[in-house]
């Protein structure tokens, strides 16, 4: 089993020795690393990585406190749990202190053996559940991530799908009507055509399978931005399943250069400021 390590900072070589001995009663036994300082535990702590901190906090060049704040500002520490040592005349005030600045516990001197090993202990079985817990939500949400992707996917398969049919029809209908006089049938197969290029069955079939991906974006979409028109907030639900400019373009049988005026128009509405993605804002939505 890997050894945990435990960084211990203290400027004061008989409280390091004393803290080190306490930790050499856990089984398996931690790496014990020093510093004599909060400069120094912060460096040694972005090297090291320890898995548990504890700090004095009276010290030379950047105390307790000073260092914990440090910590708690970098990525690659902030998550790291630090015991705070505090000497037995600290005032509750002193100790709400340490722990709003980000210590986890504290330990009064002078030190008990086995209630200080217990808390370690505590601390790092709580900071274990703890980086678990985190691990298992941002596994979970890569999941749903990929299974979002994968129907976004399908809708825009969906809705190409309903383009390509379109064009088929519209091409199907120059061809019919060029043979309209010769052919009466022609006429009717026309009216029948005309019907389904009308109406509004493509965008609510797609509506719909949307509605099932991105539950409430409409109603959200609608409470946020009420000024929005039906073709606008057609696309943003386009622009939500990754379609482009030009396949945008012939859904809402408008040119490039409309599309990217309703861009525009709808950055302004939503009060993008220069430099925001459009696509990654309606994402979060």
């Amino acid at each position: 089993m890997k050894k945990k390590t435990v960084l211990i900072v203290n400027d004061k070589k008989t409280d390091l020795l004393i803290i080190e001995s306490c930790l050499s009663g856990n089984e398996p036994p931690f790496k014990v690393i020093k510093a004599s300082n909060g400069e120094e535990a912060y460096e040694l702590a972005q090297k090291e990585n320890p898995a548990l901190i504890i700090m004095d906090w009276d010290m030379p060049v950047l105390n307790g406190i000073e260092a914990i704040k440090l910590l708690k500002s970098s990525k690659t520490t902030s998550e790291i749990p630090v015991i705070m040592l505090t000497a037995v005349n600290r005032s509750s005030d002193n100790l709400k202190t340490a722990l709003s600045a980000g210590a986890i516990d504290f330990v009064r001197y002078p030190i008990d053996e086995i209630e200080f090993l217990a808390r370690v202990k505590s601390v790092l079985k709580m900071n274990r559940y703890y980086r678990e817990k985190v691990q298992a939500e941002n596994e979970a949400k890569k999941l749903l991530k990929a299974q979002v992707d994968l129907k976004n996917r399908e809708l825009a398969a969906l809705t190409l799908n309903s383009l390509y049919k379109k064009n088929l029809i519209l091409k199907l209908k120059k061809k019919l009507s060029s043979i309209s006089n010769k052919c009466p049938e022609a006429n009717e197969i026309l009216f029948v055509l005309n019907y389904f290029d009308e109406n509004e069955e493509d965008w609510n079939i797609f509506r719909d399978y949307f509605e099932a991906v991105h539950n409430g974006f409409f109603d959200r979409l609608s409470e946020v931005y009420s000024s929005l028109t039906p073709n606008e907030k057609r696309l943003c639900a386009y622009l939500r399943i990754g379609l482009n400019s030009n396949e945008i373009s012939k859904l809402l049988s408008i040119s490039k250069e409309g599309i990217k005026k309703n861009r525009y128009l709808l950055r302004k509405k939503m009060g993008l400021k220069t430099g925001e993605n459009l696509e990654d804002f309606i994402s979060k939505i």
